[in-house]
C-alpha cells in the first residue's frame, strides 16, 4: 500500500460523503445553540446503520483562527 494509494481511497470517501449530503430523508434530529444535527437511516436501501450530520455556525471568527485551532487538535482530541 502506497501514500498514493491511501490518497485515492479518501478521495473516494470523500466523494461519496458529497453524494450523501445531498441525498433526500435527512430529518433534523436536536438543535443546541448554533449547532443542529440530522440523521438518516442508512446510505442504501438495504442499509438499517443510521448515519450523522452536523451543522454549525461560527461567528465571530476570521477562517484563519478557526483553522489554527484545528490545527492544534492534538491538545483536545486524543485520537
Amino acid at each position: 500500500m502506497t501514500p498514493a494509494y491511501y490518497i485515492k481511497q479518501a478521495e473516494k470517501a470523500l466523494e461519496k460523503l458529497k453524494i450523501i449530503v445531498k441525498e433526500s430523508g435527512w430529518k433534523k434530529a436536536i438543535s443546541v445553540k448554533n449547532t443542529t444535527v440530522y440523521s438518516k437511516t442508512g446510505i442504501g436501501e438495504n442499509d438499517k446503520v443510521p448515519i450523522f450530520m452536523s451543522e454549525h455556525i461560527i461567528e465571530n471568527f476570521t477562517p484563519q483562527s478557526v483553522f489554527a485551532v484545528i490545527g492544534m487538535r492534538k491538545l483536545w482530541d486524543p485520537w
